[in-house]
This record gives C-alpha cells, structure tokens and sequence, in this order.
C-alpha cells in the first residue's frame, strides 16, 4: 500500500474558498476513522467543497453516523429492532396496549 498526499482540487464555483487547512484537518480527522485504501477512494475526486462544504461529503457521515447511533438507541429503549415484533406479541392499533385475556 502506497501512502498519498491527498491533493485539493480547485473550484471553479464563485461560491466562498474553503482554506486548505480545513481540508488537511478533515483529511486527517477521517485518516484515524478509515482505512487509507478506504479513505483515498472517498476523497478521490472530490475538491474541498465537495468533501466540508453545506451537503458535502462530512455532512453526509455526520447524518449517517447520527442516524445510526439513533436507530441503536432506539432499539435498546425498545427492546426490539425495526421490524421484528415486540415481546410478549403484538399490541393494538388503536391503543398501543397489549390486549387482556
């Protein structure tokens, strides 16, 4: 495996410059995250825009990340995942109790 600097490319938006030193410290913020292979696909193309600006790609991993971590929290506090019934079977429509017998 062959270690490269990552490049930025230049934009050619007129839409505001994002400083090099943002794009070296999300470089390396995500160096520790993925796997260099992994990484270098991600970035691969990408100008700084692209990877810290509004929807770029950090916005993207931050959404993913949050939605994870919220589905998972969601499933402890329930106690079953997305999908699979609840324990003790299923509750009604209407109420949201489980029927008495």
């Amino acid at each position: 495996m062959t270690k490269q600097k990552i490049k930025p490319r230049v934009s050619d938006s007129s839409g505001p410059a994002v400083p090099e030193s943002a794009f070296d410290e999300v470089a390396d913020r995500l160096a520790g995250l993925l796997p260099e292979d992994a990484l270098q696909d991600a970035l691969e193309g990408l100008g700084p825009e692209e990877i810290t600006g509004p929807g770029g790609l950090m916005t993207q991993l931050a959404g993913r990340v949050l939605e994870t971590a919220l589905g998972a929290e969601l499933t402890e506090h329930l106690g079953f995942a997305p999908g699979q019934a609840p324990p003790g079977g299923p509750a009604t429509r209407a109420t949201g109790r489980r029927r008495s017998a």
